[in-house]
């Protein structure tokens, strides 16, 4: 019996904590999406994103595509099977290779189109462990943007909790770097 209780407390934990991200709209009184917490912003460097929004690598799938498309800012937003067909298509193959690092993606930014890449990450301490959010620079390897929540260690990474902070915290740098962004 006492094994049967243990297993629906096991159940009812991963329940809660399991299941897809929730996609959500910015508040339009806001322009953020609604949460409780705020991401600590790790690095902001200044650079004019108004000249490098055109393109936007995403990792992820569907609920960070959208999350960032919500956002309203970027053109247009791709996946690596996105990119790597496009390079096939302009016949860049040869000058591009592998777009799986830092230095495939630099080729394909110079050879085939400037683009700044957004992607997940873990990042851990001795006593933590934090979700990351990191807008790069392929042609420079530069983070231009780092933003981080902690992670809870019973609940783990939760679209409310985490996520929605750390698009929000992407939101403001957009925000601070551009001239035209929700003009």
């Amino acid at each position: 019996m006492k094994f049967v209780g243990i297993g629906w407390l096991c159940i009812a934990l991963c329940g809660c904590a399991s299941g897809a991200f929730k996609v959500a709209s910015p508040d339009w009184a806001s322009g953020s999406y609604r949460t409780q917490r705020a991401a600590n912003v790790a690095t902001a460097i200044d650079v004019q994103l108004d000249t490098q929004r055109q393109l936007l690598l995403l990792e992820r799938g569907y609920f960070t595509h959208t999350m960032v498309s919500n956002i309203g800012y970027f053109d247009v937003l791709i996946d690596r099977d996105e990119l790597e067909k496009r390079i096939i298509a302009g016949g860049l193959v040869e000058s591009v290779g592998s777009i799986n690092d830092r230095m495939g993606l630099y080729r394909a930014a110079r050879y085939h189109q400037s683009f700044l890449w957004l992607r997940w990450a873990a990042r851990e301490t001795p006593k933590r462990r934090y979700q990351q959010l990191t807008l790069t620079d392929p042609l420079t390897a530069t983070d231009l943007f780092v933003c981080e929540t902690p992670i809870n260690s019973l609940t783990g990474v939760r679209d409310e909790v985490n996520a929605y902070a750390l698009f929000n915290a992407l939101i403001d740098y957009i925000a601070s770097n551009s001239l035209t962004f929700r003009q």
